[in-house]
């Protein structure tokens, strides 16, 4: 799971770096920034409870939780899901940064330049 997360991290640079206009670069950048900021926590969410859960009360609903040592099934793979789209976060905030550093640095340097 976490490979082919990286393959799509890979393929998404390689696509964002094709893409000749800038507009349409920062459109795709902040899209994927605000998908993985809504997944991000509705994952981690999931984590958590299912861990617990599982561990705590030793629920097994058809093979949903079976807690063991390491969390449940569901726990596990919503971790994956989680850190793919960690991996995916981080890349598109790198682009994002690039991508807006003139803005950026005119909003951090100073409007006035006499």
């Amino acid at each position: 799971m976490i490979a082919l997360g990286l393959i799509f991290i890979l393929g998404f640079t390689v696509f964002l770096l094709r893409v000749s206009d800038a507009k349409k670069k920062r459109r795709i950048v902040s899209l994927t920034l605000f998908i993985t900021s809504i997944i991000m926590p509705v994952s981690g969410f999931i984590v958590h409870i299912t861990h617990n859960v599982g561990n705590e009360f030793g629920i097994n609903v058809e093979g949903v939780f079976m807690p063991d040592r390491y969390g449940s099934k569901l726990s596990h793979n919503f971790l994956h899901i989680h850190v793919v789209f960690g991996f995916i976060f981080i890349v598109a905030c790198i682009f994002h940064i690039v991508l807006n550093w003139k803005t950026m640095k005119y909003f951090l340097v100073g409007k006035n330049k006499n």
